[in-house]
């Protein structure tokens, strides 16, 4: 008999490089290989209404929407597959919960932004990066100029860390023409 092993992906990058996508593909990949897979969002983030994750291409997964990454633990006996979209949202909490999924040999797949609208680290996940078995940076393409962009531009004056927006309050940016906030 084969002992499991769980391991931990974390993707990441700015707005509209992919995260969700690739997420949503590893959960299709679960399944596909008849394993059973539970995906995960956080309430906060309403964009497409709660208990469902939706790519930006219009791709929609069912999931689990919940306010604290603790509430993952009590809900994923008899799951092979984990995952977790917009980690950024869920607090240095989920950094411990990511690590018990694993050492219950779970495969956990957590999606998240790296980096703030002003291109400071942002919530947990630099630190899920560190600890990641599988960490895959994502990039989009720069909405100036076209090249690889890892930076989230804000288009409003609204200098809160955290609002959650679409194409209508962000775009993708590279390093150079990236500008942060004053």
């Amino acid at each position: 008999m084969k002992v499991g092993r769980g391991d931990l992906m974390v993707i990441y990058g700015g707005m509209f490089a992919g995260k969700t996508t690739e997420l949503q593909s590893a959960m299709r990949r679960a399944v596909l290989g008849n394993k059973s897979a539970i995906l995960f969002n956080h309430e906060r983030d309403t964009r497409s209404g709660n208990g469902r994750v939706v790519s930006h291409e219009g791709v929609v997964c069912e999931a689990v929407s919940i306010s604290d990454a603790r509430q993952i633990l009590k809900r994923v006996d008899g799951f092979v597959w984990v995952g977790i979209d917009e980690a950024q949202f869920f607090g240095p909490e989920i950094i411990p919960v990511a690590l018990e999924l694993r050492r219950m040999n779970k495969r956990v797949v957590v999606a998240g932004l790296n980096m703030d609208f002003a291109g400071r680290p942002f919530g947990p996940v630099p630190e899920l990066i560190l600890h990641a078995d599988i960490p895959m940076l994502k990039r989009a393409v720069c909405k100036i100029c076209g090249e690889d962009a890892i930076y989230s531009q804000r288009l409003t004056d609204d200098m809160q860390t955290t609002i959650v927006g679409g194409r209508e309050k962000y775009e993708a940016r590279c390093a150079f023409c990236f500008e942060p906030p004053p």
